[in-house]
């Protein structure tokens, strides 16, 4: 049996071509991924399950890995508001424990289909993270790895914000799990960081909103190094 490798941030694709490949376009969802070849672990745990999937996540980071959520995806890129306020459900790494740098985590078992992505830090800095990841009926490791592009995003207002959402310039529409889960709110004072899952992409649009409702949005923001966002209370914006 084949099987598939994803890397869910990109750092120099040209670097890694033997090993891994890139996810589809966020927009993309039926957009087809090339296989490479690889070796069936000798405890196939799936045989005998149709249409399930053990994925293996690799951690090639520089920093331990806190939490993995695997979500299935609504039903299209646009989605309906209902369908993208679900959350990302409970990580796949048990509480209390973490991926160091290295390390694999191999005992998820997932029915075929489209998912969303996401590993966080202990502080729940988001590292890497996808939409609409297509996932077959074969055995396929997904790797995180390091980007040098992210942005920060700083609380400097007096209410939490409850609400983030990041997607590419070419987006239309706000479409798109939260990157913040409703339990770790970003507080007045804090800060947190989200790193760039796609090589080469210039424009990001960004909506942060507060737990009243307020939503602040930002178009055709380029994210390169170390780029931060600074929200405010709408009476200090004026000043």
């Amino acid at each position: 049996m084949k099987r598939k490798g994803y890397i869910i941030s990109i750092l120099a694709l040209a670097l890694f071509a033997c090993e891994v490949i890139s996810f589809p376009p966020l927009t993309s969802p039926d957009a087809q991924l090339q296989e490479i070849e690889g070796v069936k672990p000798p405890d196939a745990i799936t045989e005998g399950r149709v249409g399930m999937t053990r994925i293996e996540v690799e951690n090639a980071l520089d920093f331990p890995i806190c939490y993995v959520y695997i979500a299935e995806s609504p039903s299209a890129p646009e989605g309906t508001a209902a369908e993208w306020a679900i959350g990302w459900g409970e990580s796949h790494i048990p509480e209390g424990q973490t991926l160091a740098q290295g390390d694999s985590l191999s005992d998820i078992i997932l029915p075929s289909g489209l998912y969303d992505i996401k590993f966080e830090d202990c502080d729940h800095n988001v590292l890497a993270w996808n939409f609409f990841v297509e996932i077959h009926e074969e055995d396929i490791t997904i790797t995180a790895m390091q980007s040098s592009d992210y942005l920060v995003v700083v609380n400097a207002s007096s209410e939490p914000i409850c609400t983030f959402r990041m997607l590419p310039g070419e987006f239309r529409g706000w479409g798109g799990r939260s990157l913040i889960n409703e339990e770790d709110r970003i507080n007045p004072g804090e800060s947190r960081t989200f790193y760039d899952p796609m090589e080469g992409m210039e424009r990001w649009n960004l909506l942060a909103e507060n737990c009243s409702g307020y939503a602040i949005e930002r178009f055709d923001v380029s994210i390169r190094g170390r780029t931060e966002w600074t929200i405010v209370d709408s009476s200090q914006a004026g000043a």
